[in-house]
């Protein structure tokens, strides 16, 4: 378990949460190291992010804008795709369950810069979180269910799972309980609690 740094509450009770499962919750992954990341997989991949924009540039409208993103997105790693977007978090973890379920983890900070590990500390003392999200996708990598936490008002402000997706299956009237676990918690105030008790009921049910 990760010890000796300041944690956020939902980060330390997860943490906990998935020792006690005994499945692993990655290190922190830092917006620096994806940085790096990206910088690498443009260099050595199959596409790189300029390679995109270039596309994008000569794209003759919307629609054909559109229909590049499609097709290119899945070419582009994960910290490409961050970049990309300008989606550069804080810090992310990871923890894979039962070779089924993958629950991402990742922070937000009010400010931006080029070193947050060596300012992670002091980020998480002064309270400079703008956001904290839940991404729970299956094994071949289709979101099941997302929570978004919005820091600034205190709210969960976004809590999708199945059905919003289309998944036609998740209709079932037993399912669809499973994913309502995750989300009765849409518009309701933030509690670190009440959000670890949720995710850890539905990767369990």
């Amino acid at each position: 378990m990760t010890s000796q740094m300041e944690q956020l509450e939902l980060e330390r009770l997860l943490e906990a949460g998935f020792y006690a499962l005994g499945v692993e919750f990655s290190s922190r992954m830092y917006g620096e190291e994806i940085k790096l990341g990206s910088e690498i997989d443009d260099q050595t991949g199959p596409i790189s992010i300029q390679d995109v924009k270039e596309l994008q540039e000569k794209a003759k409208s919307p629609e054909e804008r559109c229909l590049i993103d499609l097709h290119l997105m899945d070419a582009l790693s994960n910290p490409q795709k961050d970049v990309y977007k300008n989606l550069i978090p804080f810090f992310r973890r990871r923890s894979d369950l039962f070779d089924e379920l993958f629950v991402i983890y990742q922070v937000f900070s009010e400010e931006e810069l080029s070193d947050y590990e060596s300012n992670a500390d002091r980020i998480i003392k002064e309270g400079k979180i703008a956001s904290e999200h839940i991404i729970i996708i299956n094994s071949i990598n289709q979101l099941v269910a997302n929570l978004d936490i919005n820091r600034s008002c205190g709210k969960i402000s976004d809590a999708c799972a199945g059905p919003d997706y289309g998944y036609e299956w998740a209709k079932d009237p037993e399912i669809k309980e499973w994913f309502d676990i995750i989300k009765r918690l849409e518009g309701k105030p933030y509690d670190p609690k009440e959000v670890y008790k949720a995710v850890m009921d539905f990767i369990k049910w």
